[in-house]
This record gives structure tokens, C-alpha cells and sequence, in this order.
């Protein structure tokens, strides 16, 4: 889904490049950002962004190939649209769609700007050994029936391709709960540790749920990507 500013910038922007959970899809991720009414919307009204709210592989896809790829796909898309400054983009996941962000971004960090994710899936190798949310089996599933850390989280686990330097220059602002029990903040607190001081924390005193979606403020995300803006 295509969302575009009500009132047109002077200037070409960067994109904005929505990601939706599980069980989700391009019209989930519009309602969610903030307080569960403006979401994205709101944001390119305000900002004057175009965005793009996508469908990146399917409901159950957990950072795969497919996600990214469906990612690519919505990013391709947004280049095209008049008054996108081209090159890079922002990004906005929630959950799993944090995950399909931070595994894009590793394979393109010359095309994100900067990301803001919300309760993000960090490690699928922890997911699926401890089956948080019992989401162990749709993991395996999206991975051809069995996740294998071995075989995929130097490319499809954050906290993994963490240890090797692609997520070092991008500015990356993480708001996660800190009584979450699918993506626990241990994990959010080691990926950030890893990473470096290019990640921004914003605990939460809650789960993973419509609370901390809630708790999210639209305004810190927008002054976030401002700025980290390419003036250029």
C-alpha cells in the first residue's frame, strides 16, 4: 500500500519503508505506529514522506529470503514514486517486521538512512529454542522446516550478523518491552551492546503487545530519521 504526504515537501525526501509482524500484513502496519490511530499516516502527513506499507513475503515469513526479497521489492517501488529522494530510505518494522528490517539492512546498508523498529524479533535462535509465543514451528516452517542457526543466522539472525560489523554504520532506534516474553530484552540489550553506540534504546514497561505499540511516540521516530537525513 502506497502513502503519500497531504501536503507535497520542496524537496524530494526519503522513503519510508513499513514492515509488518506476524500474522500481518500492508494494512496491519498502518494503524500500529504510536497510538493505534495515526500510525504511519500521520507520520507522512507530518514529515512529508512517501511510504510504502508492504507485503514482504507473507504473514509467516520471519526474515527468510522471501521477506527480503518482498522488501526489495517495496523499496524498488518507493524509488519510483515522485518525490522520493533517491538512494536511501527509512525503515519501520514491528516484531517480525523488525526482523525482515534489520536482515534487509544487512544485505543493503548502503540503502537504509536510518531504522526505528518496535518489539523486534533479535535472535530466531533463541525463538525457536525456547519457542517464545510458540512461535518455534513457524519459524522451522519458513525456513523449509527447520530453522539451522549453523546454516542461517550469519544471514537471517540479527544477533548473529550483529558480531559481524553490517549493522556498524546504520543508526538503528529500538523500542522494546521490558517485560516482553517473545522477544525478550535481554536479546534487544545484547544485539545494542554488539552493534555499538549507533543504537538507540527506548525501554518500555511492557510487553509484546498493544501497550508498548501504544507507548511509542511518532514524534521521536520522526526527529529520528530527521536527523539522520542526508542534506546533500
Amino acid at each position: 500500500m502506497e502513502l503519500t504526504p497531504k501536503v507535497k515537501p520542496a524537496e524530494p525526501k526519503y522513503g519510508v519503508l513499513n514492515l509488518h509482524g506476524a500474522s500481518g500484513n500492508a494494512f496491519t502496519v498502518i494503524g500500529w505506529l504510536g497510538d493505534g490511530k495515526a500510525g504511519t499516516p500521520n507520520y507522512v502527513a507530518l514529515n512529508g514522506n512517501n511510504a510504502i506499507a508492504a507485503d514482504a513475503g507473507g504473514p509467516q515469513t520471519w526474515g527468510n529470503q522471501d521477506a527480503i526479497d518482498g522488501a526489495q521489492r517495496s523499496y524498488n517501488r518507493l524509488q519510483s514514486m515522485p518525490g522520493t529522494k533517491p538512494g536511501k530510505v527509512f525503515i519501520i518494522g514491528a516484531s517480525m517486521g523488525g526482523l525482515t528490517a534489520l536482515n534487509w539492512a544487512a544485505q543493503n546498508p548502503e540503502k537504509v538512512a536510518a531504522i526505528a523498529i518496535v518489539v523486534p524479533v533479535i535472535n530466531l535462535a533463541d525463538i525457536k529454542a525456547n519457542n517464545r509465543g510458540g512461535y518455534a514451528g513457524l519459524v522451522d516452517a519458513a525456513y523449509g522446516g527447520n530453522y539451522s542457526e549453523s546454516i542461517k543466522g550469519a544471514t537471517h539472525n540479527p544477533a548473529t550478523i550483529a558480531d559481524s560489523g553490517k549493522f556498524s554504520d546504520i543508526p538503528i532506534l529500538i523500542y522494546y518491552g521490558l517485560t516482553d516474553t517473545v522477544c525478550v530484552p535481554a536479546e534487544t540489550e545484547s544485539f545494542a551492546a554488539d552493534v555499538g553506540s549507533n543504537v538507540t534504546l527506548m525501554p518500555l514497561p511492557y510487553g509484546h503487545d498493544d501497550n508498548s505499540y501504544r507507548a511509542v511516540s511518532n514524534q521521536v521516530i520522526i526527529d529520528f530519521f530527521n536527523a539522520h537525513a542526508d542534506t546533500e
